[in-house]
């Protein structure tokens, strides 16, 4: 957040947290996030297109999304070598003010109705 309490935030979309929730998968390591190589190249250009377009100085956007999904995103994006807090709405104050820096929008799966 900014000295004006001004949080700067890739807000993932509801259908795409859709998509995400049914992309968990289970392992012997825990579970993970598997997405389709066109959904996982989607999600990855969106968010680093947004931090290019940083200007210098400013505040590095987070990335908001469901609680139920975070830990899966927070995940993915370490496993594909991008370091961005991933919180949850809830995660939030309610004292400090969304700015939208853009948002992740996936593809539907392949397999979906």
């Amino acid at each position: 957040a900014n000295t004006e309490g001004i949080v700067s935030a890739l807000v993932v979309e509801r259908e795409s947290e859709d998509v995400m929730r049914g992309a968990v998968r289970d392992s012997d390591a825990g579970p993970y996030l598997a997405l389709e190589d066109r959904q996982s190249e989607a999600m990855l250009s969106q968010i680093r297109q947004v931090l290019s377009n940083a200007e210098p100085g400013q505040t590095r956007p987070i990335l908001l999304t469901s609680m139920d999904v975070r830990r899966f995103v927070r995940g993915f994006l370490t496993r594909n070598g991008i370091d961005l807090a991933v919180l949850s709405y809830q995660d939030l104050a309610s004292d400090f003010t969304i700015r939208p820096a853009g948002s992740v929008k996936l593809p539907h799966g392949s397999n979906s109705g």
